[in-house]
């Protein structure tokens, strides 16, 4: 359940609203989206907003370019005037001034939640805000962020942040890496591809865009053209230069399809397809500590649940508090059977060594069961090394290999094979490259993680540990 009404605490910082545009926040004059996810932006399309907008010349919205391109992209009509929205650079400061108020100071950082996902950093006089908006971010990498640092390499002093909680949970102590997930879903992708040439997978999300990681990978390693039916869909994903040739309206030349987001349970594609269909679910929820343990992968028939975290865990929430040491930290999220009380207490150290604690002891009975125990989802799926290519990056989505991972050239899928009875029927041919290979350097992009120039203390690598709406 969300906590944050969209208004800031600071009495000096009272015109500031932030994902929030409802009639109760109508007294602002600084409107800011962190993102495009529509929990985050309720009344941002509605008549009163818009006219508030248009006719105030002293209201503006804020947010990122990505952002401010799906805020107006055509398909949804967006009346909002273009010069009413400003951009703001990922990694870039600007100044917005309100009457004869001091001025503010806004930072725009990456959230790495989806493309176009930023934190604000809002600075007046001795004043300092940090709004996460939805956030995954390892815990190393805010080290690395040189906004939050002075410029002796010192974490600036934080008044309040406020701190996206969504997964601020003990039985949510841990997720799998963005690396590990993105493998996960892509060797399944293929292993079930591979199996029969009549088998297709579909892909079911639940929010219009958020799957550019996935997709480009499948881009890469599988080289299949993907089918997108939602039009709003295929709209947001096309934007994606690595996604443009891979995508098609045309569902007979494809083999993978996402499922429309209204349909969610009742894909026509995956019903009519019967057994050669798979769909997968990348999600968070379904993952707590326990089934962690056991496999990263859930199956009930046809339909597989694969962990996939775009909100960070509780021992990446712990530790980021740890070392941003806020004077206040404001949940703007409180899961469901949990208070306002006892997140604020899952965010302390002890909490992170009682749990971590209990994550050694369900890994050991986890080994000595190993032997004895098999699920369907482990039975049929075994994650492969990984061999993950060494830069990826969609929008402010950076993925940096942690130093483990061991990188191999990108190979086109094996020859699928047919079972006899469809052989004498279906004439099945090897799958054809359809794309070059892709090369997305994320240094190239303006979003990518602005760092602090002093060095760090050895060990202090960059690593990616990076659910849906």
């Amino acid at each position: 359940m969300s906590t944050f009404g969209g208004k800031l605490l600071e009495t000096s910082l009272d015109f500031i609203r932030i994902d929030d545009f409802q009639t109760r926040n109508f007294d602002g004059s600084a409107f800011f989206l962190s993102h495009f996810h529509s929990d985050h932006m309720r009344g941002l399309y509605s008549s009163e907003f818009i006219k508030l907008l248009v006719e105030d010349d002293n209201k503006m919205l804020y947010c990122s370019m990505f952002t401010k391109y799906m805020v107006l992209s055509k398909d949804r009509c967006c009346k909002i005037p273009m010069e009413k929205i400003c951009a703001i650079e990922v990694n870039s400061t600007l100044v917005v001034q309100h009457n004869n108020r001091e001025s503010v100071q806004v930072t725009a950082i990456p959230a790495g939640h989806c493309p176009g996902s930023v934190m604000f950093l809002f600075e007046q006089g001795k004043t300092c805000i940090l709004y996460t908006g939805d956030f995954r971010i390892h815990p190393n990498d805010v080290k690395k962020i040189k906004a939050l640092h002075d410029r002796s390499g010192m974490v600036k002093k934080i008044d309040t942040l406020y701190l996206d909680t969504t997964f601020c949970h003990t039985k949510y102590l841990t997720f799998p890496s963005r690396n590990q997930s993105l493998e996960d879903i892509v060797d399944l992708i293929a292993s079930w591809l591979n199996e029969d040439c009549l088998n297709e997978v579909g892909i079911r999300y639940n929010s219009y865009h958020g799957l550019e990681p996935i997709l480009i990978l499948i881009s890469q390693r599988i080289k299949e053209r993907i089918w997108i039916a939602d039009e709003r869909s295929y709209a947001n994903y096309a934007v994606i230069p690595e996604l443009h040739d891979m995508l098609t309206s045309e569902k007979l030349s494809a083999k993978i399809h996402l499922c429309p987001v209204s349909s969610q349970g009742e894909c026509q594609r995956c019903l009519r397809t019967g057994k050669f269909i798979k769909t997968i679910k990348p999600c968070a929820m379904s993952f707590n500590l326990q089934q962690l343990q056991k496999s990263r992968v859930k199956e009930d028939c046809n339909v597989v649940r694969v962990a996939y975290a775009t909100h960070c865990s509780l021992e990446e929430l712990i530790k980021i508090v740890s070392y941003l040491k806020p004077e206040n930290t404001y949940p703007c999220v409180v899961p469901n059977n949990t208070s306002h009380e006892q997140v604020l207490e899952n965010l302390q150290l002890s909490v992170l060594k009682l749990q971590t604690d209990e994550k050694e002891n369900l890994l050991s009975c986890a080994n000595e069961s190993s032997d004895q125990e098999s699920t369907s989802s482990s039975s049929w799926f075994q994650p492969t090394k990984m061999s993950y290519l060494s830069k990826l990056q969609t929008s402010n989505l950076s993925t940096t290999n942690s130093s483990d991972d061991s990188l191999s050239p990108i190979t086109p899928p094996a020859k699928r094979r047919c079972s006899s009875q469809v052989n004498e029927a279906v004439g099945c041919s090897s799958v054809q490259s359809q794309v070059q290979d892709l090369t997305i350097n994320e240094t190239d992009s303006s979003d990518s993680i602005e760092v602090i120039e002093e060095p760090l203390s050895q060990g202090d690598t960059i690593e990616d540990d990076s659910p849906p709406l």
